[in-house]
């Protein structure tokens, strides 16, 4: 899950297993890779508030597997 989304500062990821190998990745509306952080455990606080308000998208990617989802800053 992603929350909170709306977020302001520090955006929280909880997975539902031991994400091993997973990286996130934070995209403009243009396509452009803004932030990627390897995934440590399976919460984690990202910290956002170097983004300029907007929309975004995440994606989250493992071995198997890529989720995408949509991120709004305000």
């Amino acid at each position: 899950s992603i929350l909170p989304n709306p977020v302001k500062d520090n955006l929280i990821l909880s997975f539902g297993s031991e994400p091993a190998g997973a990286t996130i990745r934070i995209y403009s509306s243009t396509g452009m890779c803004l932030m990627e952080k390897e995934v440590d455990n399976s919460r984690m606080v990202l910290p956002v508030n170097s983004l300029n308000t907007g929309t975004y998208i995440i994606k989250v990617f493992t071995p198997t597997y890529i989720a995408t989802g949509k991120l709004v800053k305000l």
